[in-house]
């Protein structure tokens, strides 16, 4: 017994040691994570009250974010949120034509870290067509959105809110793939996506695929 006693103590110190690591090396997202959750009450209670924030608000969540960051720079989910802080940035400052920038690069940064998150992908889609910029990166997000979470309602939502804006410019496949979409949608998401069409007076779309249904028949008549 007496011999096995360093062994233990050794080993008993190793795992104190990894312990130690372990804690270390997770102070960094915990202190991150913090700051992403107010962050994230910001965007959350922009987005509730449906009109655009004060630049002293704005300035206030961008000094979070970027504080999130420089603990972790490189979780996906801080960069897409950061994307989302600049494409608020960029709508209650119009010709600060860099936020705009910064919040599409953000999302791409996102991405290329988590490539399969169809949240993202509607992000950037909706940010490149509230920006006007119906290119082939907007058409590729569109579709990867839909193909990574069809089934996914805030996705749905968003894919919807991007479709209306640049519907006249949609590619063909997309054009087919956002009907199918608004066509599968839950009875429970009508009322949002009604708000969503009369916002960029793209009604009859709703009207003509979803016509149907009483919440849809009120807002058509």
């Amino acid at each position: 017994m007496a011999a096995r006693g360093p062994g233990l103590r050794i080993a008993a110190s190793g795992l104190m040691v990894a312990l130690l690591v372990v804690a270390v090396g997770a102070f960094p997202r915990g202190v991150a994570d913090v700051y992403a959750y107010f962050v994230q009450a910001h965007l959350d209670t922009w987005a509730e009250r449906r009109h655009l924030p004060k630049e002293q608000e704005w300035q206030r969540a961008r000094e979070l974010v970027r504080a999130a960051l420089g603990w972790t720079p490189e979780d996906p989910r801080l960069l897409q949120q950061a994307g989302g802080l600049y494409e608020w940035g960029a709508l209650i400052a119009p010709r600060a034509e860099s936020r705009g920038a910064q919040a599409l690069q953000y999302y791409r940064d996102s991405l290329a870290r988590r490539p399969a998150w169809p949240y993202a992908w509607a992000d950037l889609a909706v940010a490149k067509a509230r920006f006007g910029q119906i290119d082939a990166e907007f058409q590729q997000a569109f579709a990867r959105a839909l193909e990574t979470g069809p089934w996914e309602p805030e996705v749905q939502l968003n894919i919807a809110r991007a479709g209306f804006l640049a519907f006249k410019r949609l590619s063909r496949a997309n054009r087919a793939a956002l009907a199918r979409t608004i066509q599968r949608m839950s009875s429970r998401q009508l009322p949002e996506l009604v708000r969503i069409a009369e916002e960029s007076d793209s009604l009859w779309i709703v009207c003509t695929l979803r016509g149907d249904q009483p919440v849809v028949q009120r807002a058509c008549t």
